[in-house]
């Protein structure tokens, strides 16, 4: 389309559906898997106890959610914090 064209509904359409579409893929690439993972899991991946993980809660160390009572934790995160004995 020329700049000195009008645009029409169609073609507004069409370039919002090609746009939307380039942006879903751009995403889909970027997407990883995250996988969550309890805090028994968590003490015994890196040998310590409960109030050991409390404290690095407590601390900031790790990052965390707690839904429902219960502490998930990013595995990515918690193997790439402590892979290099960062603690």
């Amino acid at each position: 389309m020329d700049i000195n064209e009008i645009a029409t509904k169609e073609d507004l359409r069409d370039m919002l559906n090609d746009f939307t579409k380039e942006i879903e893929y751009a995403l889909e690439s970027k997407r990883e898997e995250v996988r969550f993972i309890k805090s028994k899991q968590v003490r015994e991946m890196l040998s310590i106890s409960e109030g050991t993980l409390k404290e690095y809660r407590i601390k900031g160390v790790i990052k965390y959610q707690k839904v429902n009572g219960t502490f998930y934790y990013k595995e990515k995160e918690i193997i790439g914090t402590f892979s290099a004995s960062k603690i």
